[in-house]
């Protein structure tokens, strides 16, 4: 596990990426268009397990969030916080 070990402690140091990407090229812009709801929630397939996961991701890059395995309004402000600075569409 070292390298690992040693990516982590470089992302630690080196704080959360700021790097813009582009990851629309190619891909439609109206699947973008609709803000996150319960329904599109539902259609990713994540259980309370793996919403604490992404919960704690956020938390973990720097976007305050609670650990709770529930998507409630808090979550999804932080996830358009995350998305707008990663230069995602801001859905939520």
């Amino acid at each position: 596990f070292k390298a690992l070990a040693l990516a982590r402690l470089a992302a630690i140091q080196n704080g959360p990426s700021t790097t813009t990407r582009n990851l629309n090229a190619g891909v439609d812009p109206a699947t973008f268009t609709d803000e996150a709801t319960q329904l599109t929630e539902d259609q990713i397939g994540l259980d309370k397990g793996q919403r604490r996961d992404v919960q704690r991701r956020l938390s973990g890059l720097g976007f305050d969030t609670k650990v709770t395995g529930v998507f409630n309004d808090e979550t999804r402000a932080v996830l358009k916080r995350w998305q707008a600075a990663r230069g995602y569409p801001s859905t939520g």
